[in-house]
């Protein structure tokens, strides 16, 4: 922006202020206090930089030879007179700000005197009074800290004279140096600091240089300084004069407010400072400097009122701006109303007339009640109609507020419950409603609701899962979402089935006609219909006794419980059938009766072997391996057992005679173990081979063309041991069958292992084997592989990890162990038992009252670790980890919280036999189980204080009963207990139970209980001096609302500070006289008014008051100065009722200063003093004088 530059030339300003204030904004001050800063505001809206021109000798001290050195007729300061070390200065009475940029314009008037000697200094220094260096070519600026200069040299004492302008710092001293011009003359010389680049320059009658300073803290320790001017003599003598010197200072753009005008409810609350900014182009965001310098706005009052803010810079650029605030009276709001409605509800202004004007042109007018609300009864309205409503209030309106009226959409009717057996279905809808029923086939039935909203339809039965729909459609002719309901199965009694006997092949009972009838036999499912007389009959095969056969019926979808009956056995078993058996046929076969489990095969009445029955009822034992089977003739008997283990009868027949069909015994191939098939050779006719072991057939395998035979028995165990014997037998297709070929499962043959002796808990099964050995596998007692290990193959030892096997922990239980070589071959197993031993006493660590847990350790073999009482009780067991470490949960158990108990720990083996029992005692608690309280007043909450220790849970109880559990923080152990609504008076007795987490008592502690804090509102009133903006004062107790009382009536409503501690009402324009009667009244907690008188004073009364203390003048003197008490904002000069000058005043030492040698010239002059009060009210004071 192009900066406007205003000069003042003379005369603008005087000041005496603290010097460590800095001189940031030399401006008028206006003529009417009241006008004073607003003007100031208006002319800084329309700058757009504050540029303020000031005579240097207004703004500063003269000093040592310079202090009667000032001749205003010239506007002139000699600095120094013709003569040796005489030196004066002129400097700024407090500090520039050097944020700001400044010039200084003058003239030098440099002596002719015979020595011509030194000349003048300008120096910028962060000091409140100047100091400087030594005299001479010093130029009273070497050695000085916090000070930049620039040395204006004029000196003929050396030789050659020195004539030389030169910059000074106290790190660089002086340097720039640059000739300049002789002694006796005048020259002008301008000044110059630019605050954004730091730098200074001058331009000395032509001659020009400058400096940039990096570091303003190096060189100035800050961003302040006192500037001026000294001359300079040392042993040489001159006059150096100082002419007209005008100082421009650049205080910066104006701050910016941004406000807009506002419109409120009336009642509303108003924040004057929400929403409004200022922002400035040196400070940026200035928001939280604004004030609001005046604001008359009355929320509870219909009117346009003026807010006024103010915000000043850092150099103290201010800025003023008014907004508009309407209070108005809003629109009502109406509730939602729809054509079935028959009131509405209007919200509005308490007390206001409240109109609202109905679809046909109805108005109806009501007025508003306590409540802000109004209902009015409507009728007959229909969807999309319109209803508007205003309130007026005191002759004034608010807008229009409209509401449409909506249809009603009726809810989904509520279909009752269907089931199969249902033939009436219900739907609930509003009254008079139609309601629509839709059936799965596609039927729609129709009925109007009753008055109940009931509609009855006769619909039949219905299927299952079928869904059934309804909607109501209302009287407006609007229909509702569907309903829908889901056929569920109906009840069905169950049939009557008739008792079976093991003859039967029908099943008869009684259902219901038309039902169809499931029979379940033998997991056979059978089914049938009930004739139209109730009765059913389903054949089926005839069942085992024993047998249970159920019936269940279905009708409609619907199923019924089952019933059953089970099959009765009226005989015995008959005897089975046996097939004719020839010499070496191997097996007897043939049909076992019904009901047999099982058939055995005698021989002179000893049994040869009993095997199962088939699943088809046939059988077939091997009977070759018995000599007397072998012989023609023998005559041998097969009966059944039933599944009671009952004998039936026997079936005789003897050993045949064969055709001479002789059957050669087949050969077999050597067979090594885990080779998978057994090979070899058979001879015509025989068509297959069979290989048994321990007379067990493992599998049949067909001959091949070329008389071979292969035949896989790979997964049978004993075909993997080494040294089994295994049989072959041929068998032509008459069944004629050779003597058996005997063979032996073939391969490496280990030494059996050994085991060592082994106890139930140990980690490892021991022993030795062969050291041929691969590996060891482990046997549980049923045969179970467990696990293999691992073998030493240098010693032959070997150990079997068995921690984690239960198996291996059972006392007295068997288990074995095979040797196995690469090829998987196994030896015969080697048995062991399980063993027991007396395990030692286990160590028990500290244990304290509170602790969770018993530990210590023990054996490695300890299976269970056992916790008992003195009397030797067992509390509880524990496990116990791999490395024998173990612990007891012991918290819940009473015992273990007794301080000094004796309990005992013992190690516990496989076979549950305790060992050697430790000891211990129960030691005092780690952290002592305490609890505090802290005093409870009436009122609160809560009841607070601190735990320590175990405790896990608090209760409170009043007068000796339980009223509530609290909570506990075990971060930062406090606690608290809801109990406002549980004491009453202080006379209750309350106390605090702290306990553990088996709620076993810890601890208890009493509370205090006080009255409730500020139970009753006090409120104590500020003196009010007549003028002030606000009437305040501090509150104590629960106080909801502040309003402010003038001569009896309402004049503001008030604000309450957060914590509801003090109270501000604006007053300065209600209050215009210390006569009038104000009160302050509050509403406490129980809606309660409490009233509080306010002290009013006049201004002068108030302790800041501004009074201007008897002064005089004496002509001829440079300034009229004097003294004043209480606040001033500002002071001015008048000459016979003329303003001619504004002064300066040091709110410190409350003392002002204005330069009027040149405005009093006359004692007949009438002058008087004014000034300016904290709400810019003007003080008058006469000046006498001299």
């Amino acid at each position: 922006m192009k900066k406007k530059t205003m000069k003042i030339l003379t005369g603008l300003l005087a000041f005496n202020v603290v010097a460590s204030t800095p001189l940031t904004l030399l401006s008028t001050i206006p003529a009417s206090a009241s006008q004073m800063k607003l003007n100031s505001a208006v002319e800084n809206t329309k700058k757009s930089r504050s540029v303020n021109v000031v005579n240097l000798i207004d703004v500063s001290n003269l000093g040592d030879k310079a202090i009667q050195g000032y001749e205003s007729s010239t506007n002139a300061v000699t600095l120094t007179k013709d003569g040796v070390f005489s030196n004066g200065y002129i400097v700024t009475k407090q500090k520039v700000n050097l944020k700001n940029s400044f010039t200084l314009k003058t003239k030098f008037g440099i002596g002719g005197g015979a020595s011509k000697a030194d000349g003048i200094s300008f120096f910028m220094q962060n000091a409140s009074t100047p100091t400087f260096g030594g005299n001479g070519d010093s130029m009273r600026l070497f050695g000085l800290e916090k000070t930049l200069g620039i040395a204006f040299r004029h000196q003929t004492w050396y030789t050659p004279a020195r004539n030389n302008i030169s910059f000074y710092t106290k790190d660089s001293g002086f340097f720039k140096y640059q000739n300049s011009f002789p002694s006796g003359s005048n020259y002008d010389v301008t000044i110059n600091w630019d605050s954004p680049s730091k730098t200074l320059s001058y331009n000395y009658a032509g001659k020009t240089d400058s400096y940039t300073v990096s570091d303003m803290n190096k060189v100035f320790g800050g961003t302040e300084a006192i500037i001026g001017f000294t001359g300079v003599t040392g042993q040489g003598s001159n006059t150096h004069v100082l002419y007209s010197p005008l100082l421009t200072v650049n205080s910066g753009s104006n701050p910016e407010i941004k406000a807009t005008d506002q419109t409120i409810n009336l009642g509303e609350n108003f924040i004057p400072l929400q929403g409004v900014s200022a922002n400035d182009v040196e400070d940026g965001d200035l928001t939280s400097q604004i004030k609001v310098v005046s604001s008359n706005v009355d929320t509870n009052k219909l009117g346009s009122y003026t807010v006024t803010y103010s915000v000043t810079d850092q150099n103290d650029n201010t800025t003023l701006k008014s907004i508009k605030v309407n209070v108005i009276l809003p629109a009502p709001e109406l509730s939602d109303v729809y054509d079935n409605s028959d009131y509405l509800i209007a919200k509005g202004y308490p007390n206001a007339e409240l109109t609202v004007i109905l679809p046909d042109g109805t108005r109806i007018t009501k007025t508003v009640n306590a409540q802000g609300e109004a209902a009015f009864a409507v009728s007959g309205l229909k969807e999309n109609e319109i209803i508007r409503a205003f309130q007026s209030l005191n002759g004034q309106a608010s807008p229009e507020s409209t509401t449409i009226v909506k249809g009603v959409i009726p809810d989904a009717p509520t279909i009752s419950p269907v089931t199969t057996n249902d033939t009436i279905i219900t739907v609930t809808g509003e009254a008079n409603a139609k309601i629509t029923l839709s059936l799965p086939d596609g039927t729609e039935l129709i009925k109007t609701a009753d008055a109940n909203g009931k509609a009855t339809f006769l619909t039949g039965t219905q299927k299952l899962g079928d869904v059934i729909r309804a909607i109501q459609t209302g009287v407006n002719g609007k229909s509702s979402d569907a309903a829908s309901i889901t056929v569920t199965a109906g009840s069905i009694s169950a049939p009557t089935i008739a008792s079976l006997t093991t003859d039967d092949n029908k099943v008869t009972g009684t259902g219901l006609a038309g039902a169809t009838i499931t029979i379940l036999a033998n997991n056979v499912t059978y089914t049938g219909v009930v004739a139209t007389d109730g009765t059913y009959s389903i054949t089926i095969p005839k069942q085992a006794a024993d047998t249970i056969v159920t019936a269940t019926q279905t009708k409609n979808g619907v199923t019924s419980e089952s019933v059953s009956t089970k099959v009765i056995d009226n005989r015995s078993l008959a005897a089975p059938t046996i097939n004719d058996y020839y010499i070496n046929d191997g097996y007897v076969s043939g049909t076992a009766p019904v009901g047999a489990k099982k058939i055995t095969i005698e021989v002179a009445g000893k049994v040869i072997r009993t095997v199962d029955v088939a699943a088809n009822g046939t059988y077939k034992v091997y009977v070759n391996d018995n000599a007397a089977m072998r012989v023609v003739g023998t005559t041998f008997q097969a009966y059944a057992i039933d599944g009671n283990g009952k004998a039936g009868d026997k079936a005789t027949s003897t050993v045949k005679a064969k055709a001479a069909v002789t059957i050669a015994p087949p050969t077999i191939n050597d067979y090594m173990v885990n080779s998978g098939y057994v090979s070899g050779k058979a001879t015509s006719p025989a068509t297959q081979v069979t290989i048994s072991v321990g007379g067990k057939t493992l599998r049949t395998g067909d001959v091949a063309a070329d008389g071979t035979f292969r035949i896989y028995v790979n997964d049978n165990v004993n075909m993997k041991v080494v040294g089994t014997e295994f049989t072959a037998i041929a068998k032509d297709a008459s069944g004629n069958v050779s003597s058996p070929t005997t063979a032996k499962v073939k391969g490496t043959m280990l030494a059996q292992p050994t085991i060592d002796p082994y106890y139930a808990g140990q980690t490892f099964v021991t022993g030795k084997t062969d050291k041929a050995t691969n590996k060891i596998a482990l046997y549980d007692k049923a045969g179970n592989l467990l696990r293999y290990g691992a073998v030493d193959a240098a010693t032959g030892t070997y150990k079997v990890y068995v921690s984690d096997k239960v198996a291996m922990h059972i006392v007295g239980d068997t288990f074995s162990v095979k040797a196995m070589d690469t090829l998987g071959t196994a030896t015969a197993p080697t048995t062991s038992t399980i063993l027991t031993a007396l395990l030692g006493k286990p160590s028990i660590n500290a244990y304290h009252k509170g602790d969770d847990y018993v530990t210590g350790r023990t054996d490695l073999a300890t299976y269970k670790i056992g916790l008992y009482d003195d009397q030797g009780t067992l509390l509880r067991t524990g496990l116990v980890n791999p490395d024998g470490t173990y612990k007891i949960y012991a918290l819940d158990k009473a015992f273990m919280q007794v301080v000094g108990d004796n309990f005992t720990v013992r190690a516990i083996n496989t076979a549950n036999i305790p060992g050697l029992a430790a000891t211990s005692q129960v030691l005092g608690e780690r952290v002592p189980s305490e609890v505090t309280a802290v005093d409870y007043n009436l009122g609160d909450n809560n009841v607070t204080g601190t735990f320590t220790g175990a405790g896990a849970k608090v209760q409170l109880f009043v007068n000796g009963e339980l009223v509530k559990n609290g909570a506990l923080n075990t971060a930062d152990g406090t606690y608290q207990v809801y109990a406002k609504d549980y004491i009453k008076a202080t006379t209750d007795k309350v106390e605090v139970v702290l306990y553990d987490k088996n709620w076993q008592e810890l601890d208890r502690t009493v509370v205090t209980v006080k009255a409730a804090a500020g139970e009753t509102l006090k409120i104590t009133p500020d003196t009010y001096a007549v003028g002030d903006p606000n009437v305040t004062g501090s509150l104590d107790g629960a106080c909801k609302s502040i309003k402010l009382y003038v001569n009896g009536v309402f004049a503001r409503t008030g604000q309450i500070s957060e914590d509801g501690k003090s109270f501000i009402v604006y007053a300065q324009d209600k209050i215009t006289s210390e006569t009038d009667t104000v009160s302050i009244v509050g509403i406490d907690k129980d809606g309660k008014e409490v009233t509080a008188s306010v002290t009013v004073k006049a201004t002068s009364e108030s302790p800041d008051a501004l009074k201007i203390e008897s002064t005089s003048y004496t002509l001829n003197t440079d300034n009229l100065t004097g003294s004043y008490t209480g606040i001033m904002n500002g002071v001015e000069l008048w000459v016979n009722g003329v303003k001619v000058r504004t002064g300066g005043f040091d709110e410190a030492t409350k003392t002002f200063s204005i330069y009027a040698k040149d405005k009093i010239t006359s004692t007949s002059d009438i002058v008087q003093l004014k000034g300016y009060d904290k709400n810019w009210n003007i003080v008058t004071a006469n000046v006498t004088i001299n």
